[in-house]
């Protein structure tokens, strides 16, 4: 029982990190098609990883590596075994590119600490998942409104129009928010996050990504 509920934990995680990730721009048809038994089976090989890509003619080409760590406890030297072999030594990963690391503990900031300390120091940027929390679409959530990242016309446009002056001005969203981590925020993004409005239908909202 303890195993067919794993597996369907697996199977759920998947499917709706896939979703994610085609809502990001990352082609994910290669893995859509996979049934409950064959997840079982690649988790017995250790085959869950995935990599997926942007479509060929995107205007920014890039790639997200999903690292399923579901043994033991991720510490910084796996971390580290994880960055070497896919953006030094195999060269699957560059820096404009995600690695996601999906694990059954919950992350805690001597983790997150690390993470910090990777992106300011090397440039490389890794989200890491609770498996339980893959077992939803927080992104479907009734009460989570519409998060966007925004390219830089549209932030020069609103720079303009509510007159600010440096992106310093703008309140914070933590690269750790459950629904920035959704959508693939980076400490420096913006994003624009649409609610609904008491005195128009909506309203539009901006945060800068932080650590």
């Amino acid at each position: 029982m303890a195993q067919s509920s794993n597996t369907t934990a697996l199977f759920k995680s998947r499917f709706n990190l896939l979703n994610l990730l085609k809502k990001q721009g990352y082609e994910t048809k290669d893995y859509e098609e996979f049934s409950v038994n064959e997840v079982h089976i690649m988790n017995n090989n250790k085959q869950l990883d995935m990599l997926l890509s942007s479509p060929e003619d995107a205007e920014s080409p890039k790639k997200v590596y999903v690292k399923y760590h579901l043994g033991k406890t991720l510490r910084r030297e796996n971390i580290n075994d994880y960055i070497d072999d896919l953006y030094t030594i195999e060269n699957v990963l560059n820096k404009s590119d995600t690695l996601i690391i999906i694990m059954k503990q919950e992350p805690h900031e001597p983790l997150t600490a690390i993470l910090n300390e990777i992106w300011e120091q090397e440039g490389i940027f890794i989200i890491l998942f609770n498996l339980e929390r893959l077992q939803f679409n927080i992104l479907e959530h009734e009460y989570v409104p519409n998060h966007q990242i925004i390219e830089e016309q549209e932030i020069k446009f609103i720079k303009q129009r509510y007159n600010i002056r440096s992106n310093a001005d703008l309140p914070d969203i933590s690269r750790y928010d459950p629904v920035a981590q959704a959508i693939g925020l980076r400490p420096g993004q913006i994003c624009k996050i649409t609610r609904p409005s008491k005195t128009a239908i909506t309203a539009d909202y901006y945060r800068i990504c932080s650590q």
